[in-house]
């Protein structure tokens, strides 16, 4: 198993820094950025370590340590006047196939018989990483179909440098899939499970995948506690305004029983499959509130366990994305490609971007920076809505998810493509608007992770 390099991207702000120790993004106080440069050049020529490690600031040498430049790092400069070279993440799948069909899959309507071809996977990974980013997320369709397909993604990605996470539903995981997720040093694999019991989890699973799923779930903690080391294990529960509290409850205790290292409920249901103004019903954003609340009186009570809550300010989540950049991260810090290669800004957002083999002939750069379609989408999305400029904690969620702003402006969402002007607005889950429809709701102090000289940028869902 590879080390993955520390990657450093050079960008018209100054420097972005991946550590794949942390499995976080940085950005250095301007203060240091000198001194980070020279210590590059060092590495370059192949000095000593303790060249560097002897002759700067040792609060810099410290927090350069913490973030991995202890080993090799990777340099990049391709920096653009005012935008980013490229993005962080990408949501890439390599499939469309899977053995499940969920009522909610942001998936539903797709070929079910799309999967890339082993030199396609190749192929798109490569060009990510030749580009700069950092980390790609794989999902699906189920990633585990396809073992040879899943096999190349993982390796492909070792060998370019690229981090990945991987999402399954845990219902095909074999003795081989095992050996493939320990071999390639994934970060994270999750476990799709949406209730503390199979009468909950398999009225959207299908009968008898409640127990497949976590009895391959414990079997792949049993695996990673004899081999001493692997991914971050974890379940994510599909969550709905309505979910019954006692299943939240159900689920961090299946959890903790199951030997997972975190219970995600960082996503809630959030699709563009539903008539217009859904998101905007009263008892929905009470729902919504209400469960993010209870999620984190769960986090207090059960302190074994890390909980990932909604990434809302009402419980003092942290800046979201770059500085200086507005509006959703999809199709800015974080970018989609699917299964048959078209380009999305976001899994659940399905405007259309292009084809990466047929309109771009398989070379990301080229749609980066010359994509007409990308440039007037990341235009519109930058510009801060009405409402949202003179929040105060506007940083912390940049007007939402667009996948909700879609639903309060269309009414056809199947039959038509969506369009830019669908995307115009914000939220309906507004944190500002709700806590002025309440009374005795103060919003907490936003929690920051920095080190002495870094501080950590979050590439993460809002609200």
């Amino acid at each position: 198993m590879r080390v993955k390099k520390t990657i450093i991207r050079e960008e018209d702000f100054g420097l972005l820094i991946w550590s794949p120790k942390l499995d976080s993004y940085f950005l250095p106080d301007q203060d240091v950025v000198n001194d980070i440069r020279q210590i590059l050049k060092i590495k370059e020529r192949g000095l000593t370590e303790t060249t560097w490690q002897q002759e700067f600031d040792k609060t810099l040498v410290a927090d350069l340590l913490t973030i991995g430049f202890e080993s090799d790092v990777k340099y990049l400069n391709r920096s653009l006047e005012s935008r980013l070279s490229a993005p962080l993440d990408i949501y890439y799948d390599y499939t469309h196939a899977c053995n499940l069909r969920c009522s909610y899959c942001y998936n539903y309507f797709v070929d079910r018989k799309v999967t890339m071809s082993e030199d396609q996977i190749v192929q798109v990974l490569t060009q990510m990483s030749e580009n700069g980013v950092m980390k790609t997320h794989l999902a699906g369709g189920e990633p585990m179909i396809n073992l040879r397909g899943f096999e190349t993604y993982l390796r492909t990605a070792e060998e370019v440098g690229m981090n990945v996470s991987v999402n399954c539903n845990g219902t095909l995981v074999t003795e081989k899939a095992l050996e493939v997720v320990f071999n390639y040093g994934i970060i994270t694999l999750t476990f799709s499970i949406d209730g503390p019991d199979a009468q909950t989890h398999d009225f959207y699973r299908g009968e008898g995948n409640f127990e497949k799923t976590r009895r391959n779930a414990k079997i792949t903690a049993q695996e990673k506690k004899v081999r001493g080391n692997g991914p971050k294990l974890q379940y994510k529960a599909i969550h709905m305004f309505n979910t019954p509290f006692d299943v939240y409850k159900g689920l961090v205790e299946v959890a903790i029983a199951d030997n997972m290292d975190r219970i995600q409920f960082h996503n809630p249901e959030c699709s563009i499959y539903h008539p217009r103004g859904y998101y905007a019903n009263p008892e929905v954003i009470k729902g919504y509130y209400e469960r993010v609340q209870y999620v984190a009186k769960l986090q207090e009570m059960y302190p074994e366990i890390e909980i990932w809550n909604m990434w809302n300010p009402l419980v003092g989540c942290a800046d979201i994305g770059l500085p200086g950049y507005h509006g959703c991260i999809g199709g800015q810090e974080l970018i989609a490609i699917d299964a048959e290669g078209n380009i999305k800004p976001c899994l659940m957002n399905k405007y259309d971007l292009g084809n990466f083999f047929t309109d771009w002939v398989g070379n990301f750069r080229r749609f980066w920076t010359e994509s007409e379609l990308l440039a007037d989408y990341q235009k519109m999305v930058n510009q801060v809505d009405p409402h949202c400029e003179p929040c105060e904690i506007y940083s912390q969620c940049r007007g939402g998810r667009k996948t909700r702003t879609i639903t309060q402006n269309r009414d056809n969402y199947l039959s038509e493509p969506i369009k830019l002007e669908d995307m115009i607005g914000y939220d309906p889950y507004c944190p500002i608007d709700f806590i002025n429809n309440q009374s005795k709701i103060n919003i907490p102090k936003k929690r920051e992770y920095r080190l002495n000289h870094f501080r950590r940028i979050n590439i993460a869902h809002t609200l």
